[in-house]
């Protein structure tokens, strides 16, 4: 069951820093069970003008009227913040990846367009929303309410926004809400992490190690902008680690596969950037799992590739997971209010992975990092084990 909270509403200024917003009035409980959240959305209306020598400002573009969103967990074992100062335009790419239907865009606003308002949701993910289970990797809410964090920059000027000086944002405001989901008692969310990483003065990119479900090169700067025809034309190697993903494959190619395996409506399609003028290339995709894909099929280590083209500057976006060991499950539960000694007494037969695969009691055979990789449910668990009813 999914429940959707107001927690307040914010109001631009140049430049300004929100930090009025938390996450402290979070419901904690659904229906009786910890409660824990996929995602926010921010309701955003924008006001904006295009007088005399203006040039103009891209619906897409718009999203960019956050410039930086930053979130954090709390989760103990998440090792640097769920949203590492993404931008609303990154939010949108990533809802285009993981959902595969891109989200309403607003009506651009033309050169010398005069003054208009325009209405943008932006999805901020907590999880991988396109997962068959999303909440496998959601954020308790006991934790954001206790420990969590949220803020963000806004656009200070039309140029963040791709406009120029005689663009103008007059006003904005948004109304920012969390959803949640119940789980099971004794459920424990894996981690996860979406960033972004710039490239500078090279085709031959090599980027830190990680274990990465999603990766997309989009352009820096504002989100929006495109990849000229061209700029990438082919990939000699795409690599994870020793994971061989493509080799000397075209870039119209590896993009076509990609609307195959995650776009399920053709108005959300992207073209390859060696022929924008059939559609839109705002970012290239680099790793996303297919839809047969094993959850616990993700691979590790750095994220390297070799392209052709003109493009040497890249920002890549990216999406990676955790994994967590029998002692860090622990540590989650007795945060969230489970009694410790009870936690720790919970037989490693009940601390079942939440997949299909193997059948019970199959688990105690899985690998090492198999187990990790999974969630866990924590099956003796009761309501009664939290000591603390938040």
């Amino acid at each position: 069951m999914k429940v959707h909270q107001q927690i307040g509403t914010w109001t631009w200024a140049t430049g300004q820093l929100l930090t009025n917003l938390n996450f402290k009035a979070l419901i904690t409980e659904i229906a009786g069970r910890p409660a824990a959240a996929t995602h926010l959305v921010l309701d955003c209306t924008v006001a904006l003008n295009s007088a005399a020598g203006g040039a103009g400002i891209t619906g897409r573009n718009m999203f960019d009227i956050f410039q930086q969103i930053f979130v954090r967990t709390g989760h103990p074992k998440d090792k640097q913040p769920r949203i590492n100062n993404l931008s609303g335009g990154h939010c949108r790419i990533l809802e285009t990846i993981m959902q595969g239907i891109e989200p309403p865009i607003p009506t651009d606003l033309g050169a010398v367009g005069g003054a208009v308002t325009r209405q943008l949701r932006i999805v901020v993910p907590l999880c991988d929303l396109g997962s068959q289970r999303p909440k496998d990797a959601a954020a308790l809410t006991a934790l954001l309410k206790d420990k969590g964090e949220l803020s963000a920059l806004c656009a200070n000027s039309p140029s963040a926004l791709g406009g120029n000086a005689n663009d103008t944002i007059t006003s904005a405001s948004a109304t920012v809400t969390v959803v949640s989901e119940d789980l099971k008692e004794g459920e424990v969310p894996a981690p996860c992490w979406f960033e972004f990483m710039d490239i500078n003065g090279s085709q031959d990119v090599t980027a830190k190690e990680g274990r990465y479900r999603y990766a997309a090169a989009v352009q820096q700067g504002f989100s929006g902008g495109e990849f000229a025809a061209g700029t990438i034309t082919d990939f000699t190697r795409i690599h994870v680690g020793d994971n061989e993903i493509a080799r000397q494959v075209g870039a119209r190619v590896f993009v076509e596969q990609f609307n195959k395996d995650r776009i399920y409506e053709s108005a959300s399609r992207r073209v390859a950037p060696v022929d924008t003028a059939a559609g839109l290339s705002d970012f290239v995709p680099l790793l996303w799992p297919s839809p047969e894909q094993s959850g616990m099929a993700v691979p590790f280590g750095a994220l390297k590739y070799l392209s052709s083209g003109t493009t040497t500057n890249f920002r890549l976006l990216v999406a990676q997971i955790g994994d967590m060991t029998d002692s860090d499950e622990e540590e989650v539960l007795i945060a969230v209010g489970y009694d410790a000694a009870t936690v720790k007494a919970v037989p490693k037969a009940a601390r079942v992975p939440k997949t299909t695969r193997p059948l019970a009691g199959g688990h105690l055979k899985m690998s090492t990092r198999k187990r990790a990789l999974l969630p866990k449910v924590f099956a003796t668990l009761t309501a009664e084990d939290r000591k603390k009813k938040n």
